[in-house]
């Protein structure tokens, strides 16, 4: 293997060295919940941080969140605060989360049922279009639906199915509301959990002849499945469930608004008992994808770059990492990792309100200045090595003082990428790999 400075090496030049500045990477803010950030100035932006931001030219990214409302009139301080920050120029992306309570509760708008039910799926589109009118799509950036859509499950348990519910599958869409986001969490896979889970889910089994039709495996008969048809399952789940989601919401975004454009935020896959396909979703035309590792520095890059090794250029990939429990200087790594890793921007975020880091900071603005002045490394597209990891890519962080920056994919995403680009091709796999068992 090449022994190059590695890591250490990138960051070195990342904040010394003094060559171009590649026009592609900016900071960002992580607005978040544009309601509560609007309010009485919002505890985001501390004093006359909303100033700081708008005036800053190297924060170009303002990503929001707003939850699909059951009367738009309750949203207008949300509004206002996206037409300011467009106005300031800034590119404003808007994640539109649909609650697990509510009018488009999880026990219906599940992730199983949209891509096959059109009232589902028209319904659900048509409200969040109706976001997208209310605070102007000439306003937006992108738009993308819910967040860690294979994170914290989101928008795949049945809240209270009927007690019957695993033998009159198809008489289970008027679950009751017994809880919040967390509380109804399914766990797609199934394997190895609770019996409510995965193919024993009552959303699931409302799509059971699809899944007979597809693929040839029953959910009524989960108890016996082999490896392969588990690994079919789990390419049910990323591919005809989640992708296929994103997928049919990019279609029905470009058809009214053809300029906005469409992301997932969907982890991407570590191993083989991973449910995501964010190939699949690249390769059907999918513009971009937000990532937010939880890890630290190397394992950020991995996450990062896997995600751009599969999307190429041409498309963005956001980073957002914690900023709330780290100091200073790793979050100046984390920002270095995520311009090594080929990230558009970098934000951060934190999880009270109480400790949350601000989306503009002293230290952030320094920084960004002094990159700019440093200059980069240029970044070639793709890397000249392709390193094969799971288990969290924790190998190929561990690898990457010793390897310098690479492209990086799991071992059932590979069959996305054309390894014949790669002067070197790293397998730091143990065992046997098992792919998805239907191809690209």
């Amino acid at each position: 293997m090449r022994r190059l400075g590695g890591f250490v090496a990138l960051l070195w030049s990342a904040l010394v060295c003094g060559v171009a500045w590649p026009a592609t990477f900016a900071g960002g803010a992580w607005v978040g919940d544009v309601n509560a950030a609007a309010e009485g100035g919002g505890y985001q932006w501390r004093g006359n941080g909303l100033e700081e931001f708008l005036a800053n030219p190297g924060m170009v990214w303002a990503h929001c969140q707003m939850t699909v409302p059951e009367d738009l009139h309750d949203s207008g301080p949300a509004r206002d605060l996206i037409r300011t920050l467009a106005r300031g120029g800034k590119r404003v992306t808007l994640q539109l989360w649909v609650n697990a309570d509510g009018d488009l509760n999880w026990s219906y708008y599940s992730l199983y049922r949209i891509p096959r039910d059109e009232v589902v799926r028209g319904r659900l589109f048509s409200r969040c279009g109706e976001c997208i009118d209310y605070v102007g799509a000439e306003n937006l950036y992108a738009v993308y639906l819910w967040e860690e859509t294979a994170g914290v499950n989101v928008g795949w348990d049945i809240a209270q199915p009927a007690k019957d519910w695993r033998h009159n599958y198809k008489g289970i869409v008027d679950g009751v509301h017994d809880g919040g986001t967390y509380v109804n969490r399914g766990w797609p896979i199934g394997r190895d959990k609770a019996r409510g889970d995965g193919p024993y889910n009552g959303n699931a089994r409302t799509q059971r002849d699809a899944l007979l039709d597809k693929y040839g495996i029953d959910v009524f008969k989960a108890d016996d499945w082999t490896e392969a048809e588990w690994r079919l399952w789990r390419l049910w789940v990323a591919r005809d469930c989640l992708a296929a989601t994103h997928l049919l919401w990019r279609d029905y975004v470009k058809r009214r608004w053809p300029h906005l454009r469409v992301y997932s935020w969907d982890y991407p896959a570590m191993a083989g008992d991973k449910f995501t396909d964010l190939g699949w979703q690249a390769k059907h035309g999918l513009d971009g994808a937000m990532v937010n590792p939880y890890r630290g520095p190397e394992e950020a890059y991995c996450w990062v770059r896997a995600v751009r090794t599969l999307f190429g250029p041409g498309r963005e990939v956001h980073a957002v990492f914690r900023g709330d429990t780290v100091g200073e200087k790793e979050r100046a790594r984390l920002n270095g990792a995520g311009y090594a890793a080929g990230a558009d921007d970098v934000s951060f975020f934190a999880y009270s309100n109480d400790t949350r880091f601000p989306v503009v900071t002293r230290w952030q603005t320094e920084f960004m200045r002094g990159f700019r002045a440093c200059g980069q490394p240029v970044l070639d597209m793709p890397y000249p090595d392709l390193v094969v990891s799971d288990g969290y890519y924790k190998p190929a962080a561990a690898a990457l003082r010793r390897l310098g920056r690479f492209d990086v994919v799991s071992s059932v995403d590979r069959y996305a990428v054309d390894e014949r680009r790669y002067r070197h091709v790293y397998d730091l796999t143990t065992g046997r790999q098992v792919p998805w068992a239907v191809g690209g």
